[in-house]
């Protein structure tokens, strides 16, 4: 085989490699890789939408999310607090992925809609998080489901020859069975 021919053949898978890893990279980074919509949730973890103003707290083991919300026709405004359980506080420096997510349900309890409420950054420390968010719903919604995802971490540093080691913690809850 002539070299040119066999440099380009290699070139060209190479290029090949490298769009097909770029793509993996982008959907790995992107929140709504893989959506709950279409999926029922169960009637325990739903919760009704009313007209007007309501405060209330959703709690699970690893945090509670304190909101208000104001829903008038398809407005929907929410704002609140993620206030994580003290074993994520005091046993965990950092947060390097978090995304709450509201999952938003129709009349025949299947999600029709989710939005991230609030998503933290790398090395972002455990502390309480603020969201606000304006939404418009669509049409049929008669509730919404809370759920997240996030990875907790400890690292401590000056081992062997600068070596830093971590401890590691996944979180989730997920509002379908």
């Amino acid at each position: 085989m002539d070299p040119k021919i066999r440099i380009k053949s290699i070139q060209s898978i190479q290029r090949i490699l490298s769009a097909f890893l770029i793509l993996i990279g982008m959907a790995s980074c992107s929140p709504r890789l893989f959506s709950y919509e279409g999926q029922t949730v169960g009637e325990e973890n739903r919760i009704p939408l009313k007209e007007g103003s309501h405060q209330e707290q959703w709690k699970t083991g690893d945090l509670a999310l304190n909101y208000a919300y104001r829903k008038k026709g398809d407005d929907f405004e929410i704002t609140g607090t993620v206030v994580f359980d003290k074993h994520l506080r005091y046993n965990y420096r950092s947060l390097t992925t978090f995304f709450l997510r509201a999952y938003f349900i129709d009349s025949a309890g299947k999600i029709v809609d989710e939005q991230v409420l609030s998503s933290g950054s790398y090395l972002q420390d455990v502390e309480d998080m603020y969201f606000k968010r304006s939404l418009i719903l669509i049409p049929d919604v008669v509730a919404v489901a809370f759920g997240y995802t996030g990875h907790a971490q400890e690292q401590s540093g000056g081992g062997i020859l600068g070596q830093h080691d971590s401890i590691d913690w996944d979180f989730w809850k997920s509002p379908v069975r």
